[in-house]
């Protein structure tokens, strides 16, 4: 009788995991590139920058350690939230007596965090999901931050990237009623877009770094969403700002759409809870890698 061998081979154990995406732009005559990026972080983390993410709670870059693939260099670590004690004034509920609360200074509750990894070749921080921080939570931070550490005649942008999923459900509506969108040229993303591009090219030949169009459709009527302004609005806004939209869907229900509560979420998997890092910075490099900003 013949037996089987069984390979007892193992697998490799895999790690799945989902992250969001932040687009980061620096508007600057001064400087560009990877260079001008990373030293945004590193001002940032050096400075121990805190900010207001939300009602009593602050944030601020808690890690941030340098990696290298293939010569590139990126940055990854964990972004922490935190309760703001505001006053030393306490109370006891045991005595109802008032207490003077003396702590070490910089110390303060309820640590939430999460990971981040940042891509500056690309301009792309990229955060692990995670209930404790959200994305809107590192939107809130890296804008009051960024505003820290860059020079008056500088400007710059912080974007959501959202779901593709949202904006399918603008295009497919039965009626749009009116359509707000917030938009921001990019830094040579490779849009792919024809309409996209000839919005992109027409606010960098007028010198508008960030434009907000509102569209009212004629009564009894629905926007086309098909013209070069709209469509090119609607496709730069989805990684370059945001839309907001009163719609009746397919279901023939009237809504409203706010597309940065529905960010673009990645999933993918890593054999290691430590390759998670280097995954993220592979997947967007391959993503971005026609960058040259």
């Amino acid at each position: 009788m013949a037996f089987i061998r069984k390979d007892k081979s193992k697998k490799p154990k895999q790690f799945p995991f989902t992250y969001l995406l932040l687009n980061i732009k620096l508007i600057s005559n001064r400087r560009q590139g990877e260079d001008a990026y990373k030293q945004i972080f590193q001002d940032i983390y050096s400075n121990t920058i805190t900010e207001h993410v939300g009602r009593g709670k602050r944030a601020f870059l808690r890690t941030m350690f340098p990696e290298n693939i293939d010569g590139q260099e990126f940055y990854y670590g964990r972004i922490t939230r935190f309760t703001d004690l505001e006053n030393n004034s306490w109370v006891s509920v045991i005595t109802r007596e008032e207490i003077t609360m003396n702590l070490e200074k910089g110390l303060y509750p309820n640590k939430q965090e999460t990971e981040y990894v940042f891509v500056p070749q690309a301009h792309r921080l990229a955060l692990k999901l995670s209930s404790d921080f959200t994305i809107k939570n590192a939107q809130d931070f890296f804008t009051k931050a960024i505003g820290k550490v860059v020079s008056s005649d500088e400007d710059f942008s912080v974007n959501i990237q959202q779901s593709t999923d949202i904006f399918e459900e603008i295009f497919k509506a039965q009626k749009v009623e009116n359509l707000y969108i917030n938009v921001t040229y990019t830094n040579s993303d490779e849009i792919g877009d024809d309409a996209a591009e000839w919005l992109d090219a027409q606010l960098k030949a007028s010198n508008i770094s960030e434009a907000n169009l509102t569209f009212e459709a004629g009564k009894n009527e629905t926007i086309n969403l098909d013209t070069d302004l709209i469509k090119g609005g609607l496709d730069l806004a989805r990684e370059n700002g945001e839309v907001q939209a009163r719609v009746k869907d397919v279901n023939g229900k009237f809504r409203r759409i706010i597309t940065k509560e529905h960010p673009e979420k990645n999933k993918t998997v890593a054999t290691s809870e430590d390759g998670l890092k280097n995954v993220i910075f592979m997947e967007v490099m391959q993503r971005y890698r026609n960058n040259d900003e």
